[in-house]
């Protein structure tokens, strides 16, 4: 009794070694296209230290749930409204969380209406902040409002302590 009544039947059954190795290397194919994709991937969305640093301090300057400027119309970059600085605000934009960074800042002003000298507010420090001499120091050139609507050029230190 024959099993396979058809020739072209016959002629996969006989072939059955070459599709074994061709359903291999389709598989090794695969398997090496996902583990490239996933390496090339992990590599594009790596953000160096040093990077993700400056990118959390500019948090502080440029959104309007911190200390920048915002009128009716828009939100200010690089402009800090002097009512907004102080710790009250420090918790709203940045909340306790499990950060591995923290934040101690500092605005120095010449010349202020009510100071003719230069005056230091601050320092104001996230509820994560511990002193540490490992700190790493980035000073900002910003513009600075005050009560009255007075602009001022002022610099804004960020200290920036890893609390791994």
């Amino acid at each position: 009794m024959r099993i396979f009544i058809f020739k072209k039947s016959l002629e996969l059954a006989s072939r059955w070694i070459f599709w074994m190795f061709y359903v291999i290397a389709i598989g090794i194919g695969a398997v090496i296209t996902v583990f490239l994709g996933n390496a090339l991937t992990a590599q594009t969305i790596y953000i160096p230290t040093d990077v993700e640093e400056l990118l959390l301090a500019q948090r502080f300057y440029n959104s309007p749930d911190c200390f920048a400027y915002q009128d009716d119309i828009r939100d200010y970059i690089k402009v800090i409204d002097l009512t907004k600085f102080g710790d009250g605000f420090t918790t709203a934009c940045f909340p306790t969380s499990n950060v591995k960074y923290a934040f101690s800042l500092s605005l120095d002003v010449p010349g202020l209406r009510m100071f003719p000298t230069t005056y230091n507010f601050g320092p104001i420090n996230t509820n994560n902040w511990i002193e540490s001499f490992s700190a790493k120091e980035k000073v900002e050139e910003v513009t600075i409002i005050d009560g009255f609507g007075d602009k001022y050029e002022a610099k804004l230190n960020i200290r920036i302590n890893d609390v791994k």
